[in-house]
């Protein structure tokens, strides 16, 4: 035990990647003190962990982002890391994301190394995103240099955190369809499942910034003089590092579910024709005692 913790050690002094000087010099101190706390690890999987890491936390550096765990190997950030390696001609490494959920799982989560991780079945729900996801989420939309990329990006982050539409769905959505009612936003939906569906209040910002660049019989996605399709949401959020249109509609029906909306009011909002099928989100919800208590007594219920 005490000479496979001297390789280790020795395998992390020797370490030297080929990255720019300065970066190593912020990132090395945060790369240890990480390595610490995962451990000793088989060589391989030593040298997995300080390659994708360091990558990932200079990317990090550049983009001005703390260096911390939380920060780091956010679902978000991780996904614009490969997303952006991908466009410079690397392949897009599934390898990669998993030693990188591991480190989350051990660094972030407190799961001892070795937990292996899994990819969901088929049927069950991608997670949804950490709220501490959702500001990343708005910076990515907001920080498109291009007019017309900027109000797809910033249109698609809030139909899909906001109204949590399917991609066809917002691909399909005008200005028009957008309602400015006493409440605030409300969109019309056109395709698939035609419902009007109120906006979360926390996504409005976003979606009044696609609007002021679209005219009005525009669509809010893609070019704006014709329907753009499912296949070009998910074709412009992976080629910008964007978050995933299922997993931005997971987390929006989560958050009704753990608001307490009553499941037929989701049903009809949500465009879905069985309450089977949000038999998978129930996974995600979380409560603590008091708010469940809460809500068995009728104090949060809806009247």
């Amino acid at each position: 035990m005490a000479d496979r913790e001297q390789r280790w050690r020795k395998q992390l002094h020797d370490y030297s990647p080929r990255i720019d000087g300065e970066a190593w010099a912020m990132i090395r101190p945060r790369l240890l003190e990480w390595m610490e706390q995962i451990g000793p690890a088989p060589v391989a999987l030593t040298k997995d962990l300080l390659f994708n890491l360091t990558r990932l936390a200079a990317h990090c550096w550049e983009q001005g982002w703390d260096l911390t765990p939380e920060t780091v190997l956010s679902e978000a950030v991780v996904e614009h890391h490969i997303a952006l390696r991908v466009r410079k001609g690397h392949a897009d490494n599934p390898h990669a994301r998993t030693t990188l959920r591991q480190a989350r799982l051990t660094l972030v989560d407190g799961e001892p190394l070795g937990v292996r991780f899994t990819r969901p079945q088929r049927h069950r729900s991608p997670a949804p995103f950490d709220p501490a996801d959702y500001s990343l989420i708005e910076s990515w939309a907001k920080s498109r240099r291009d007019a017309n990329h900027r109000r797809t990006a910033c249109a698609i982050a809030a139909l899909g955190m906001g109204a949590g539409l399917r991609a066809a769905e917002m691909a399909g959505v005008r200005r028009a369809d957008v309602l400015h009612l006493p409440g605030g936003l409300s969109v019309n939906v056109t395709v698939g499942h035609p419902r009007t569906v109120p906006l979360l209040h926390d996504w409005e910002p976003l979606l009044h910034l696609a609007l002021e660049e679209a005219g009005e019989t525009d669509h809010l996605v893609g070019v704006t003089a014709k329907v753009s399709g499912g296949n070009y949401v998910g074709d412009f959020t992976t080629k910008s590092g964007g978050p995933d249109s299922r997993r931005m509609r997971v987390t929006w029906l989560v958050t009704h579910l753990q608001f307490g909306t009553p499941l037929d009011l989701l049903l009809a909002t949500a465009g879905n024709t069985t309450l089977d099928s949000f038999q998978r989100y129930l996974d995600h919800v979380q409560r603590d005692r008091e708010s469940a208590d809460r809500l068995m007594r009728g104090s949060g219920a809806v009247r």
